[in-house]
């Protein structure tokens, strides 16, 4: 076999001369190929567009600050075009990281809730108690639900083994900042609905006819 005769690499990584590659495995591979190179040129173009956009809504921060306008509440922002027909939305998420303090926190809570079965009785302590259990709960991605938790410390409860849990509790908490999520809308003129710009491939399905096959959106 001459040094010069091409090959294709298989997928157990062994070169395999191009004359013993099938027709339909060597358009398949090139299709394949071609595939990605064109997401990864997309992906490249939707990055340059989120780095772009973030840099614009920065600009527009540090023009609401310059005209001493009230900042934007923990980076969440809402602003439109001259026209108001043009609506950029930001959400910034947070999560909230806790500690090894939440683990004493719960310890603390459990002491109260026994405390007071013991003293009163009753359904109120053991209703205490269950709901303690669930907010410490670990979900199914391994964290804590927020919601219970902050529930914990609306409760008014003024004893002192309480306070100090909701103390722990407090302390073991960190927020991070999560996701920024960013919407753009348009609408024709102020007599019609906002409609969203989507940047979703599943959302730009063309209708159309390849070799006689109908293609269409999932669905329908």
């Amino acid at each position: 076999m001459s040094r010069q005769e091409k090959t294709m690499r298989d997928a157990l990584g062994q070169d395999v001369p191009l004359g013993y590659v099938k027709p339909y495995d060597r358009v398949r591979d090139k299709m394949v190929r071609r595939i990605h190179k064109r997401w990864e040129a997309a992906r490249a173009v939707l990055e340059k567009v989120h780095a772009e956009t973030l840099a614009d809504i920065a600009a527009i921060a540090k023009a609401r600050g310059d005209a001493e306008m009230n900042p934007s509440e923990k980076g969440n922002m809402q602003v439109s075009s001259f026209d108001g027909n043009i609506c950029v939305s930001v959400n910034q998420r947070y999560e909230i990281r806790l500690d090894d303090r939440v683990v004493q926190a719960r310890e603390k809570m459990y002491v109260y809730a026994r405390g007071l079965v013991e003293k009163v009785g009753g359904d109120d302590g053991r209703a205490l108690f269950e709901i303690i259990k669930q907010a410490f709960e670990v979900t199914r991605s391994g964290s804590l639900s927020m919601g219970r938790v902050a529930n914990l410390l609306k409760m008014n409860i003024t004893h002192k083994d309480w306070a100090e849990a909701k103390a722990l509790l407090v302390e073991s908490m960190a927020p991070e900042k999560g996701k920024c999520y960013i919407r753009v809308e348009r609408r024709g003129s102020r007599q019609q609905d906002m409609k969203a710009v989507r940047l979703d491939i599943a959302d730009c399905w063309v209708e159309s006819t390849h070799e006689g096959t109908e293609v269409t959106k999932e669905g329908q």
